[in-house]
């Protein structure tokens, strides 16, 4: 099985890093996590083209950082997106990426 994990923090010394880090560890048959730190990994924020909608994916300003992520998903069988919780809602890297 391969694992996409989103974070939303650089810290690895958080619980919620901790927690899926341990809920991988009790997966059998895990081949490749695939790991992406926001926004490290994407640092453009959608500005509203609609050229994704249009089937135009690759005229996006962020095309080169989402083709990665992209690829990723594809491969995986389980998305993990682990973000702190701030005032009962993700936060916003997580909110911005999706």
């Amino acid at each position: 099985m391969n694992i996409t994990i989103i974070r939303a923090l650089k810290r690895k010394n958080s619980s919620t890093y901790n927690a899926a880090k341990y809920f991988i560890s009790r997966i059998d048959d895990v081949n490749e996590v695939f790991e992406f730190v926001l926004p490290d990994d994407m640092p453009h924020i959608c500005r509203g083209c609609y050229a994704c909608l249009h089937g135009n994916e690759t005229k996006c300003g962020g095309y080169e950082y989402l083709k990665p992520i992209n690829e990723a998903f594809a491969k995986s069988q389980l998305i993990i997106f682990c973000s702190p919780v701030w005032c009962f809602h993700a936060s916003g890297q997580i909110k911005s990426f999706l």
